[in-house]
């Protein structure tokens, strides 16, 4: 199942995939193993749990041959790729919890000059939304990761009105585990998990061909736009 969502469209579906990872590896009918809801499964290599009954119906919907998005590669496109960053800044004790994204498209026809480089460029930063801080609080403190993460997921949503005419990404992260996400779809973490599910999704609906990379946070130029109140 893992390696249809990735042939199909990249990362989507790979999270949910988990749970049948983890039952293939039960070594034995007296094996338990942990569920997104907390605790463990029945003893029982057949039990059909509700987590499992919510991953057939994920794979139900985006399975359905009228609703598969289309993973598109373009290969004959020279046109330079719109470069972005995203960031976010938590921190639990002064209850700040800000996102920050950054786009620049240097591909506009901007004449460069030494006070204004070629392309144009914005940004964007908000607060967190409570409902996305209270739902990460409940299952850990250290929340910087899914963050990271939905500030990634922000910045698709903001900016697609600049993906028309199937515009390349190139799209920077300098936190590790939300990065490896990204790229893989997959992740240890139940709340990350769910995260990169739904990043993977809003990828695949908005058809985009992006390239995520690593940056080191001296070089996170959203990093500031995060930090502001």
């Amino acid at each position: 199942m893992s390696f249809l969502c990735t042939s199909l469209f990249g990362g989507v579906g790979r999270a949910p995939a988990r749970l049948l990872i983890q039952r293939a590896n039960l070594s034995s009918d007296k094996d338990s193993f942990a569920v997104p809801t907390g605790g463990l499964l029945p003893p029982r290599r057949h039990a059909w749990t509700a987590d499992l009954e919510d991953m057939r119906s994920f794979y139900t919907v985006i399975l359905s041959p009228e609703r598969i998005p289309v993973r598109v590669l373009f290969f004959d496109d020279h046109t330079p790729p719109i470069i972005g960053y995203s960031d976010g800044c938590s921190s639990v004790d002064k209850n700040v919890h800000g996102l920050g994204i950054v786009m620049w498209d240097v591909h506009d026809g901007t004449a460069a000059s030494p006070d204004k480089p070629a392309g144009s460029g914005q940004w964007a930063h908000d607060a967190c939304p409570l409902w996305f801080v209270d739902r990460c609080l409940a299952h850990t403190n250290k929340i910087i990761c899914p963050f990271e993460l939905y500030a990634s997921i922000c910045w698709m949503l903001t900016f697609r009105h600049m993906f028309k005419g199937n515009r390349r990404l190139a799209v920077y992260q300098d936190n590790g585990s939300a990065w490896s996400l990204m790229v893989h779809g997959f992740s240890d973490s139940v709340l990350m998990s769910e995260g990169g599910n739904v990043y993977h999704l809003v990828r695949a609906a908005l058809g985009v061909d992006k390239w995520t990379e690593h940056v080191p946070s001296l070089g996170q130029m959203a990093d500031l736009p995060s930090r502001w109140p």
